[in-house]
């Protein structure tokens, strides 16, 4: 079996100097040190709130990737493109990495909040596995209900273990979870799978 494969798609620059762009280049780097392949793929930096072209654009980028191919999404963008991700759910093995809900954003009206927070729902149900780099956005996140859909998102009463990490609510840890674990061993993030 070859080396595990990761393609991570982040809004704008991955440089940015922000603590989510911290994580996500970290994340890449323990990948990479444990032998994966990771290609970062970068989409309009204008997600949350995507231009019709941003849109198009990621669309576009999701298209070009390999069918089975799996494909981590910054939650900055994954919850900002539901119509996407349900189109490629079934294609691509997607996975979301969520460092705050989009609706949980200080400084936006209720309207806003209230668009975000539908979207977000919607995205996520097409989400393999959602990742939380937080005990406190996993336990935001447990709270959104999700959209009728065949693709859940975890259910509520998943509570991750104390002692772990990085936990998959499967009965089983994906090697992306073991290997994730690996990566952030002093880090707090569990992750919660829609199975598959």
């Amino acid at each position: 079996m070859g080396p595990a494969a990761l393609v991570v798609v982040v809004p704008g620059d991955l440089q940015t100097l922000t603590g989510g762009y911290a994580y996500d280049r970290r994340m890449i780097a323990g990948l990479r040190d444990r032998g994966w392949t990771v290609d970062v793929r970068e989409i309009d930096g204008s997600f949350p709130s995507p231009t019709p072209a941003a849109r198009a654009r990621a669309a576009r980028v999701l298209g070009e990737i390999p069918d089975g191919a799996t494909v981590l999404v910054d939650g900055l963008a994954f919850g900002a493109m539901p119509a996407e991700a349900e189109r490629e759910r079934d294609r691509l093995r997607l996975i979301a990495l969520v460092h705050h809900p989009l609706a949980a954003e200080t400084g936006i009206d209720a309207a806003l909040a209230a668009r975000l927070n539908a979207s977000e729902r919607r995205a996520l149900a097409c989400a393999r596995q959602v990742i939380v780099t937080s005990r406190a956005t996993a336990k935001m996140l447990a709270v959104l209900q999700p959209p009728a859909a065949s693709h859940q998102p975890p259910h509520p009463s998943h509570q991750p273990p104390a002692t772990s990490h990085l936990v998959s609510s499967a009965s089983r840890r994906s090697s992306l979870a073991r290997a994730t674990t690996f990566c952030f061993a002093r880090s707090r993030c569990c992750a919660m799978s829609n199975g598959g």
